[in-house]
């Protein structure tokens, strides 16, 4: 049950946030699939990073409807979920082992975030336009790279500094709480 709790979740803040990012950052669209600054990736690292697997499913669903939701076919939505809800636990993965942060994250330091999130972005940023430039969708390829790396990496750091700042906050709050 609390892996069913946790897909929902997911799925339901990755649609928000899909739709926060399009309607704060409309503006710093490259094309239909890719924009400056994408927060959903920042959703990407957090819920694997917290709940392993089980963010896989969440972030396909949530990748899913929003796809359908600005109009991109069927066969393409289900292609982009994929990529989207895999490269990132791919990503996590490996780079928690190659940084040797433990599955409790007890060694996770703010450096380790950083190199993930890069990790995160680059494999995303290749496999989504390797398959953008399969289909025909993407005419500058280097360029759709480039924004989709500079955008997740940029949502990941957003959400990120907001993570911090909250459980900051909610920390200041529950000592002063107690005093």
């Amino acid at each position: 049950m609390k892996n069913v709790v946790y897909v929902v979740v997911t799925a339901l803040l990755w649609v928000l946030l899909f739709q926060l990012n399009m309607f704060v950052f409309s503006h710093f669209k490259h094309n239909l699939y890719t924009t400056w600054v994408f927060l959903p990736a920042g959703l990407r690292l957090v819920s694997v990073l917290l709940v392993d697997g089980s963010a896989i499913l969440g972030l396909f669903i949530g990748a899913l409807i929003s796809y359908e939701l600005i109009g991109v076919s069927l066969s393409a939505s289900l292609v982009l979920s994929l990529i989207s809800a895999i490269n990132p636990y791919i990503a996590i993965k490996l780079s928690k082992h190659l940084l040797k942060v433990d599955d409790m994250l007890s060694n996770l330091r703010s450096e380790n975030l950083i190199f993930m999130s890069l990790i995160s972005s680059l494999f995303n940023g290749i496999t989504q336009n390797l398959y953008l430039i399969s289909i025909g969708s993407d005419p500058h390829p280097t360029m759709g790279i480039i924004v989709m790396f500079i955008g997740d990496f940029l949502g990941c750091l957003i959400m990120l500094l907001l993570l911090a700042w909250t459980s900051k906050s909610i920390r200041k709050y529950i000592s002063s709480s107690n005093e």
